[in-house]
């Protein structure tokens, strides 16, 4: 919810050998705990959420930069209209 993605990031891949550990041994403790079952599918359930949140985020922010590389490119054509400002040379001016 922080928008911080290198810590959302960083998370996913450190959570990733616990959820390889329950893809394969989750199972058979399923099979004799309830509780066991309940507890991966909220954590299951929670991942999709986090997963399906992520993905919405890097669409909208493509989106983003799209839009920003069309006022990029729209200003690139537009800027040769109005030409190069021009400095002028510091001048001292009497004022009687």
């Amino acid at each position: 919810d922080a928008r911080d993605f290198p810590a959302a990031v960083t998370i996913q891949e450190r959570a990733a050998p616990l959820v390889e550990h329950l893809a394969t041994h989750g199972p058979a403790v399923a099979e004799k705990d309830a509780a066991f079952r309940a507890r991966v599918a909220a954590f299951h359930a929670h991942r999709l959420k986090r997963g399906e949140w992520l993905a919405a985020q890097v669409d909208r922010v493509r989106a983003e930069l799209h839009q920003m590389d069309a006022s990029q490119r729209r200003v690139k054509q537009i800027a040769p209209v109005y030409g190069r400002a021009t400095r002028s040379a510091g001048q001292l001016c009497a004022v009687s």
